[in-house]
C-alpha cells in the first residue's frame, strides 16, 4: 500500500504533466499566450562539426535558421574570426552544444516516488554511486512520464565547460548557454549551464505568467468574496425572518386566546339570564382559594364546568359548594401533579341555580 509521501509525490506529477499539457494546448489555441509568455529575442546555436565551428542563427520573425560556417575549430579561431563571430552573436540568446564525445548520455531508473523530484534523485545517486567526485561532474535530466521510472540523464566534466566558457569569454561571447543538443535540432536538449539571458527570459516569463493569471485570480478572489458575502446576507436575512415569524406566532396565540375568550363569553351569556354571567364570575372568583387557579370555565346546558389547578382541589370543590348560584358541586376529576409537592389538575361540575335558591 502507497505511504502518504508517496501518494502526495504521484499527485504532483500528475498536476505537473496536466499543468503542462494545459499549456502546450493553451499555447496552439491562442497565439497571443505564447507571444505573451516569450519576448520573441533572436537565438542562435553555436557547434562544432567536421573541424568547423557553424553558427546557426534564429531570428525573431524567421521560420528557419540560417547557417554561418567559420574554417576551424572553436579553439582556433583566430581574432578576425572571433569578432565577426561576436558580432554576429551579439543580439541572440547563445547557446553552445558539445560535441557527442564530451557528454555521456544513459537512462537511470528513478527510485519508487521520486519522479517529481527527478533532479534531485539522479544527483544523489551521482553523490553516492560515481566514482568521480561530484564537482568535476555536470548534469542534467529529463524528467520520466508518468507511467515510466526512467530519467535520460546527460553527464560531462566540469573542466569541459569551465573551459568552453572561458574560450567564450576570450571571443566576446557574453555568459551563453553550454549542453547537448541532439541531431539536426535548434535547442539544447540537455543544459548544463544556463545562460544570463536564458535566466532572465525564464524570470521574465514566470513573470508575464503570473501576470496573464492576475485577472484570473482577481476574479476567483471576487467570486469567493461575493459568496461570501451572500453567505452573510443570507443568514442575516434568516434572522430577521426568523424573529419576525417569531413575533408574528406569538400576535398569533394571543388573538386565539382572545378569540376564545370573547367566544367563551359569548357563550356563557347566551347560556345565562341577563346580568347573572358577572355575579357568576365574581362569586366564583371571591370564593376560589388563593392556592388554585382556573384554566377553563365552560357553560353547557344549565351546567357550570371548571378545569383547573390547586393543591387542594377538595378545598377549591367545598368553597365554590357555598356559592349561592351552585348546585350539587362534584369533584369530577383529581390528578395529581408532576412532583409531590406540586399542584393538582381537577374538574369541578356545577348546576347553575340562577334566580331561585338552592
Amino acid at each position: 500500500m502507497p505511504t502518504l509521501s508517496q501518494t502526495a509525490t504521484r499527485a504532483y506529477t500528475e498536476l505537473t504533466l496536466a499543468a503542462r499539457w494545459w499549456l502546450a494546448e493553451l499555447k496552439h489555441a491562442l497565439p497571443w499566450w505564447e507571444r505573451l509568455l516569450h519576448d520573441g529575442q533572436a537565438s542562435a546555436l553555436l557547434y562544432e562539426a567536421d573541424g568547423q565551428t557553424r553558427l546557426l542563427l534564429l531570428e525573431a520573425d524567421a521560420p528557419a535558421p540560417r547557417e554561418e560556417v567559420f574554417a576551424a575549430p572553436l579553439e582556433q579561431l583566430s581574432a578576425e574570426q572571433g569578432a565577426r563571430l561576436a558580432g554576429l552573436c551579439a543580439q541572440h540568446e547563445l547557446a553552445i552544444a558539445l560535441p557527442d564525445q564530451a557528454v555521456l548520455r544513459l537512462p537511470l531508473a528513478l527510485p519508487a516516488g521520486t519522479r517529481g523530484a527527478a533532479r534531485q534523485a539522479i544527483a544523489y545517486r551521482l553523490l553516492t554511486e560515481s566514482p568521480l567526485r561530484a564537482d568535476s561532474m555536470l548534469f542534467d535530466v529529463q524528467a520520466a512520464g508518468a507511467d515510466s521510472t526512467l530519467a535520460q540523464v546527460a553527464l560531462c566534466r566540469s573542466a569541459t565547460v569551465a573551459a568552453l566558457q572561458a574560450r567564450a569569454q576570450q571571443l566576446g561571447l557574453s555568459s551563453p548557454s553550454i549542453g547537448w543538443r541532439a541531431p539536426g535540432q535548434m535547442a539544447l536538449a540537455f543544459c548544463f549551464v544556463r545562460g544570463r539571458g536564458v535566466r532572465s527570459a525564464a524570470e521574465r516569463a514566470r513573470r508575464n505568467g503570473w501576470l496573464a493569471l492576475a485577472p484570473l485570480l482577481l476574479l476567483a478572489l471576487g467570486l469567493l468574496g461575493a459568496w461570501g458575502y451572500a453567505g452573510w446576507q443570507e443568514r442575516s436575512l434568516q434572522r430577521q425572518v426568523d424573529a419576525l415569524s417569531a413575533q408574528s406566532d406569538a400576535s398569533l396565540r394571543l388573538l386565539a386566546r382572545q378569540a376564545r375568550t370573547r367566544a367563551l363569553t359569548a357563550a356563557m351569556a347566551a347560556d345565562l339570564p341577563p346580568g347573572s354571567l358577572t355575579q357568576v364570575l365574581n362569586d366564583v372568583s371571591l370564593r376560589l382559594p388563593r392556592s388554585a387557579w382556573l384554566t377553563e370555565l365552560r357553560v353547557e346546558a344549565g351546567r357550570l364546568r371548571l378545569v383547573g389547578n390547586g393543591a387542594e382541589p377538595t378545598a377549591v370543590a367545598r368553597a365554590l359548594a357555598a356559592t349561592p348560584q351552585l348546585a350539587g358541586v362534584r369533584l369530577d376529576t383529581l390528578t395529581s401533579g408532576t412532583t409531590a409537592s406540586g399542584p393538582a389538575h381537577f374538574e369541578i361540575t356545577a348546576e347553575l341555580v340562577l334566580g331561585r335558591s338552592k
